[in-house]
Order: C-alpha cells, then sequence, then structure tokens
C-alpha cells in the first residue's frame, strides 16, 4: 500500500469482502480473485499502474511461480520453472462476462436430449435422441435444445423448418443476459471496458431488470424523515490489460 488506508476505505473493503464470502455464487479461485481486486481497488494494494492493473498482477499474488518435476539428460530429474499462471486470471475473468447462455437456463441439462415428439400416448416420445439442435424462440432470442428419436426424424425436421421460418419473419432480439457479471456485483471497475478486451465481439447485453445505483438513506432523528443523499459520482478504477506474463 502507497499510505494507509482511510477508515472509510477499511470499512468497504470489510463490506465488500463480507458480500464476496457471502456470495454463493462465487466461489474457488473466482473467490480468490474477487477478493484480490477488493484489495487492489479499494486499498490500492497493489498501487494502480499507468493503465490500471493487469492479470499478471493477480496471477503473481494468486497463481505465482511454480515448479514441477522434469526429466533431463541421462535420466537425471530437475526442477522446471514456470511462469506466473496469467491465463488463469483471464480465463477466470472470461467466464465471468456479463452475457447470455442458453446452457444457464433453467431445466438446461448436458446429457442428450431426448425425444420430443408427440405419440397418442404420451406428450413427448422421450426415447434418446439421433438428431437434434438448438431451436431459438422468435419472440426472446432464448435458446433451447430440441431432439428426435430416428422414428420422429420428419416430426423434427418440420419442426426445425418451422423454427427458421418463424426467425426469418421478424427481427429476433437479443436475449437477456443471464450469466456472468458476478464480480460486478461487488467490485468497482470499468467491466463493460473489461469484458470488451477480453471478447472484442462482445455487446452489452439487454437486462431483465435495468440496474439502478441506490440511494444512500440518512437518519437523522425520530422526529425528522429520512433524508434522500445521492452517491457521489466517482471514477472507476481500471483494469485494463488482460494478456501478458511475468516481467
Amino acid at each position: 500500500m502507497t499510505a494507509e488506508p482511510t477508515f472509510a476505505a477499511l470499512r468497504e473493503y470489510n463490506r465488500v469482502t463480507a458480500a464476496l464470502m457471502a456470495d454463493p455464487e462465487i466461489t474457488g479461485n473466482l473467490l480468490l480473485l474477487g477478493l484480490w481486486l477488493a484489495r487492489a481497488t479499494i486499498l490500492k494494494d497493489p498501487p494502480e499502474g499507468e493503465n490500471g492493473w493487469n492479470a499478471a498482477d493477480a496471477a503473481r499474488s494468486l497463481f505465482p511461480l511454480s515448479s514441477r518435476p522434469a526429466m533431463g539428460g541421462f535420466g537425471v530429474r530437475h526442477e522446471q520453472t514456470t511462469g506466473p499462471n496469467t491465463w488463469r486470471v483471464s480465463g477466470l475473468l472470461k467466464e465471468d462476462i456479463r452475457r447470455y447462455d442458453f446452457r444457464a437456463e433453467p431445466g438446461y441439462s448436458a446429457q442428450r436430449t431426448p425425444c420430443g415428439a408427440p405419440t397418442p400416448r404420451k406428450l413427448a416420445c422421450g426415447k434418446p435422441e439421433s438428431i437434434g439442435s438448438l431451436f431459438t424462440d422468435p419472440e426472446t432470442g432464448r435458446r433451447h435444445a430440441v431432439g428426435a428419436c430416428r422414428q420422429h426424424a420428419n416430426w423434427y425436421w418440420e419442426q426445425q423448418r418451422a423454427n427458421q421460418e418463424a426467425c426469418a419473419a421478424v427481427e429476433v432480439p437479443q436475449p437477456p443476459a443471464n450469466t456472468g457479471g458476478r464480480l460486478a456485483r461487488h467490485i468497482r471497475l470499468d467491466w463493460q471496458k473489461l469484458w470488451s478486451t477480453l471478447d472484442p465481439d462482445w455487446t452489452p447485453p439487454p437486462e431483465v431488470e435495468a440496474w439502478e445505483r441506490p440511494n444512500l438513506r440518512l437518519f437523522v432523528s425520530p422526529d425528522v424523515p429520512l433524508a434522500e443523499v445521492p452517491t457521489a459520482v466517482t471514477p472507476r478504477p481500471r483494469f485494463a490489460v488482460i494478456s501478458g506474463g511475468a516481467s
């Protein structure tokens, strides 16, 4: 730390770290990275560089230099030194990009989709699929898997053709984000700029509910109503450089 942190900074650091550890969706290495970012952005430890912090800074603390046994000439073993695992930090950040992912849809399963063709006795056949793909809802843009067994292949092709025609007839909206953005709930950074750096094709996805920065309520006394105190607008810290290794 370049200077002793203020009481307000320490209080904010304690609040953010407690919130990170209480978040059930933030565990393992993502939690470690969140705690590192909290210390860096709030307590300025390590201090912010000219272009902000980078992945190598975090990797040196979280995934430092390591050694692994390697076989040398004539079968002599020696220790092979590797650099900080910068790719692990970048991978954690990429996985947490705010986005839509059909795998985050309720009811999604990595198993093969059972045949969904209706039968005289059942709403869906249920046999293991032999053909399948993702269908797009033309009204919402959300995607879901549809499959069929060999016996109902014709039904599947009819459903696929109908889905393609329905999507071609309208402008299919971009589905709302349903995953990622876990660290952004707690850490103040220019996340949109960071996500654009990690994925040049990324664009801000629509949200089901727009997030609004809350106002603080200050209790003056039992006889005075709560006063609205707008939060101060402060520049967000930067975590700019993603790729690279140890210097």
